[in-house]
């Protein structure tokens, strides 16, 4: 698989798209293996005037590992919650609590939203502007 080919996998949850930590494992390997084959180009004295393009990609790859490390943390801990607070009764009892889990899922659930509808991992970090 190479990057422009490489999507994030996506499938229906309830009412809502969330990320599968399985179906990531081919992006995962992709991105394993690129870090590598690319920090041994930016270690080899003949990368030259790429240097500079080696470098970019490999810090967009490195915010995507990062990036789907907290997805993946955050959607592990959101199916366990929303389960507590999609009864009436525990919302009601867990007051600002319920609030702002409620903020985060409406925000988790537009984040996956638009991953559902763009799934393209490499749109999503040609975006990222390198520090």
């Amino acid at each position: 698989m190479e990057w422009k080919k490489a999507h994030f996998e996506t499938r229906p949850h309830k009412d809502h798209y969330f990320i599968l930590a399985t179906a990531s494992d081919t992006l995962n390997v992709l991105l394993d293996e690129s870090l590598t084959r690319l920090q041994k180009m930016l270690s080899n004295k003949f990368v030259g005037r790429y240097r500079t393009e080696v470098d970019v990609f490999y810090r967009k790859l490195q915010y995507l590992e990062s990036m789907m490390d907290e997805w993946m943390e955050l959607q592990r801990q959101w199916i366990y919650l929303e389960n507590i607070f999609e009864s009436p009764d525990i919302a009601a009892k867990m007051g600002a609590d319920a609030k702002r889990f409620q903020q985060v899922n409406n925000l988790w659930h537009e984040v996956m939203k638009n991953v559902n509808a763009n799934p393209s991992v490499s749109k999503m970090i040609a975006g990222y502007q390198t520090p």
